[in-house]
């Protein structure tokens, strides 16, 4: 058996997006804590899990933490225009506003990213089925730069629907085997 490269962390389906639950208001359910309307409701504990591998040496193993689709969830963020939720936004103006506010509520973890990176570690984000619009270029080059990716940095983004290797492992979204959830990226 060969020396050890580097560790490959992966986390998937983090579903950054969607408000916070009102302070004070009570749960629809009795019982129910209220969880706003996101997935993702715990990203202090995701930017401490960053921050600790950020903190990891950068040699001898090197670090790679790939982010296995789903970062942010557009899905999950209402139209600034029209107050509605659309399933993809056309416009990169609108996926842009949507990527702000989203990174507004939980900067916190784009700014774990942004160390992470710039301790020289490498940061793979694979494309998922709700993060669409980061097929866009301008949408895609301002994630980039939100997660701190500059020129030199170690950092990946891995588009439409594609796998990422890593030794024997092949890390792919799992919405592609899934027919309700399948995208059809080449007509997208």
């Amino acid at each position: 058996m060969g020396e050890v490269v580097r560790h490959t962390y992966i986390i998937s389906d983090l579903h950054l997006g969607g408000v916070y639950p009102e302070p004070g208001k009570a749960p629809q359910k009795p019982g129910a804590a209220d969880r706003g309307f996101r997935i993702c409701t715990h990203s202090a504990d995701l930017a401490r899990f960053i921050d600790a591998l950020a903190a990891k040496p950068v040699d001898n193993p090197a670090i790679e933490l790939v982010v296995n689709g789903d970062l942010v969830d557009f899905l999950a963020e209402r139209d600034p225009e029209t107050g509605e939720f659309t399933p993809f936004n056309f416009k990169q103006t609108t996926a842009l506003k949507k990527l702000e506010a989203i990174v507004s509520r939980d900067q916190n973890v784009f700014d774990a990213l942004g160390r992470f990176l710039a301790r020289g570690h490498r940061l793979v984000i694979l494309l998922g089925n709700h993060d669409l619009e980061l097929t866009m270029p301008a949408v895609r080059a301002a994630l980039a730069r939100l997660v701190g990716a500059k020129r030199g940095s170690d950092y990946e983004f891995v588009p439409g629907g594609e796998a990422y290797l890593v030794g024997d492992a092949l890390i792919e979204h799992g919405n592609r085997y899934d027919d309700w959830n399948k995208v059809d990226h080449a007509g997208l």
